[in-house]
């Protein structure tokens, strides 16, 4: 393996034979002094990998060689490994077609993400029954292939990280009986008709992601059984309908990201009792209706977008209860009354938009001093009171956005020497 591959990083590898290969660095042997594992993962070394590497470790249960510059076609022989358990060629540059799977009966981990591949997806994983985790992520050179039915025969499976792998066609429903599965990643594919209810029956899973699709319809009241759900990302989509109330009752969920879609409808009372939610991004929508009052009042929340909707009524006061907040985004709606007098108490806030609202009445004291805040968008509302030297202490403002308002403005601007509309 010396021999095919360089680098400095196996300068401690002695083809000499006075010093044993299981004292090598990343070299692992069992107690009959077979190598078990090679882990040069991150080494920078360039060269093709060795064709026949299986013939002379006939034990070989873990082969990690992610990050290194091997710009070759994936080495067929890998395949005769047949104790392997994990194979690892993450971001390796490896490039070419992929051969039949199915001899590696014992892989358990398979991460073949950020290559060069090219030609058809090997469909023989399905045979790989031992399969824990599948990663091609970002392996945008294969052929358009569809999800096979078949790929529920994969019970083990927890991790399944497809991300802009040129996935076409529907999401199978078969994929319910995958009920080991923790981490489901389909985005950035492309993914058409409906999101399958039967995702509802996978009881396990934390992080669902299916953004960048073209995915329609409704979301699936179901996604309501997932209790154990922290993350879920359908943005950028064709999805409609409303936001199911189910969802927004899950007990662990941080994250929610439905942006620009076609929902219509309220947002779901039921998120303003969450204790958990962090991420909230609906932006580019149709929703209407207020929000939720005590959305964020029982909540770590960061980010609050709801811009490019059509909300109205008074923007919710608890927000900011938490302290956490950094990004409070709520452009081109139809807001209305006053900017709650607590807004001005969030010294968290990186950006603050409220612009193309129908909002009124003096700005909070302190609101425009915020130490931490860049971006304060106010634009296009009917907002007035004064805005005097508390803005001086803005020391991290570079944007700043007052136009279409009567405010009276009693402190040079020019003095805060950055853009101002």
């Amino acid at each position: 393996m010396k021999n095919s591959l360089s680098g400095d990083s196996l300068s401690d590898w002695d083809v000499t034979g006075k010093t044993s290969y299981c004292n090598y660095s990343g070299v692992s042997c069992n107690d009959e002094g077979y190598v078990e594992v090679i882990d040069i993962s991150g080494w920078s070394l360039s060269g093709r990998f060795p064709p026949d590497v299986c013939s002379y470790l006939p034990q070989l249960r873990v082969l990690r060689l992610s990050y290194n510059d091997l710009h070759d076609n994936f080495p067929e022989s890998i395949v005769n490994c047949s104790l392997l358990e994990e194979l690892d060629m993450n971001g390796s540059q490896v490039n070419g077609t992929l051969p039949d799977l199915s001899p590696m009966k014992s892989l358990r981990i398979l991460d073949l993400s950020y290559n060069l591949f090219t030609g058809e997806f090997p469909l023989s994983i399905t045979n790989l029954t031992n399969l824990e985790h599948i990663r091609f992520n970002e392996n945008e050179g294969f052929n358009l292939w569809s999800l096979p039915e078949d790929i529920s025969r994969l019970t083990k499976l927890k991790s399944m990280i497809l991300t802009t792998c040129m996935v076409q066609g529907q999401i199978p429903p078969s994929i319910g009986n995958m009920t080991s599965l923790v981490d489901l990643q389909l985005s950035g594919n492309f993914l058409k008709g409906q999101i399958p209810a039967e995702l509802g029956l996978l009881k396990n899973l934390r992080l669902l992601e299916l953004y960048y699709n073209q995915l329609a319809g409704r979301i699936p009241e179901e996604l309501g059984n997932l209790t154990e759900l922290v993350d879920l990302d359908m943005s950028v989509n064709r999805l409609t309908g409303k936001i199911p109330e189910s969802i927004c009752k899950l007990p662990k969920l941080r994250v929610l990201q439905f942006y620009n879609n076609s929902l219509t409808g309220e947002i779901p009372e039921a998120i303003g009792n969450s204790t958990t939610l962090a991420m909230l991004s609906i932006y580019d929508n149709f929703l209407t209706g207020g929000v939720p009052r005590s959305l964020g009042q029982w909540s770590p929340m960061i980010l609050l977008d709801l811009s490019e909707n059509h909300l109205s009524g008074e923007l919710p006061t608890e927000v900011c209860k938490g302290g956490n907040l950094l990004y409070f985004l709520v452009l081109d709606n139809m807001f209305s009354g006053k900017l709650p007098e607590n807004y001005a108490k969030c010294e968290s806030l990186l950006r603050f938009r409220v612009s193309n609202n129908r909002l009124e009445g003096p700005i909070p004291e302190g609101l425009l001093g915020l130490p931490r805040v860049s971006i304060l968008d106010l634009g296009f509302n009917n907002l007035n009171g004064q805005i005097g030297k508390t803005i001086g202490t803005a020391r991290n403002l570079s944007e700043l956005f007052i136009q279409s308002n009567r405010f009276l403005v009693l402190y040079p601007l020019k003095y805060l020497k950055l853009p101002i509309w």
